[in-house]
């Protein structure tokens, strides 16, 4: 058995951790959300007994047209996790999600969406850590790739 740290699985996390760093890392992590809900959206529920949400989503545009800024944004998260001049993706993380509690606490409040306040609160929690995220600075790292003090 080979030591774990020539492991070509660690070796290839170590090289994704050097060359992304933690902004690019949590970059990465925010586009493949951004995906998920955007698929979840494409491929909403049972057809015959949709959710109150679904509903009212497709009252305010077709359920394509917000799987498509779901997946636009993470597409934007995906592309600026490998660039050191991140901040547009940060920015549209945080604008998507704002946008999205946005729609979700009108809904609750005067469109009859059920537990709109529920997920408004949970993204609510993920738009507070992306934007508090964005404010901090890449560690300096050595030529060695470990992060230095």
């Amino acid at each position: 058995m080979k030591h774990p740290r020539t492991c070509p699985l660690r070796r290839a996390a170590r090289w994704l951790d050097f060359r992304l760093g933690y902004r690019g890392s949590l970059l990465l992590t925010l586009g493949l959300v951004d995906w998920l809900v955007a698929l979840s959206i494409y491929v909403p529920p049972d057809p015959i007994t949709p959710t109150s949400q679904f509903r009212y989503l497709k009252q305010l545009a077709p359920l394509p047209f917000w799987g498509t800024v779901w997946a636009c944004v993470g597409s934007i998260c995906l592309v600026y996790a490998w660039r050191r001049d991140d901040w547009p993706a940060f920015v549209a993380a945080s604008f998507l999600k704002l946008m999205w509690i946005t729609v979700l606490l009108y809904g609750w409040l005067f469109a009859g969406v059920t537990r709109g306040w529920a997920s408004a609160s949970t993204w609510l929690i993920a738009a507070i850590m992306v934007m508090r995220l964005a404010s901090w600075p890449e560690p300096r790292r050595d030529a060695h790739g470990r992060v230095s003090e």
